[in-house]
């Protein structure tokens, strides 16, 4: 069974829910297969490792006017999410470092 978490964001009961490894292959394939990813405000702003990609397949509930709020509202978001979902957390970290590498490797022989 899949864990869950309620929490309380802008006045709405919400439930943040551990993401399956099917979801997680869908969310990987729409960011290999877009162009051009979109960077939200919140993911240069909050120093975290989900982008508000990752946020969204786990908690289905989030509307945008949900992420106008300040940001230490958002912060119990992002702290309910990696609660739930400590290995897709890990499994975001570690591409970030296989990212970091190949980009480095490409810059070191001119591939880029």
């Amino acid at each position: 069974m899949n864990k869950t978490k309620k929490i309380t964001l802008n006045g709405r009961n919400i439930t943040v829910n551990e993401v399956t490894v099917a979801q997680i292959e869908e969310w990987e394939e729409a960011l290999l297969n877009t162009e051009n990813v979109e960077v939200h405000i919140l993911d240069k702003m909050m120093n975290r490792s989900l982008p508000v990609s990752a946020i969204r397949i786990c908690v289905p509930d989030l509307t945008d006017e949900d992420l106008l709020v300040a940001p230490t509202e958002i912060e119990n978001v992002y702290d309910a999410v990696e609660e739930v979902n400590p290995f897709f957390l890990k499994y975001v970290e570690q591409m970030v470092v296989v990212g970091e590498k190949l980009l480095t490797q490409s810059l070191s022989t001119g591939s880029v």
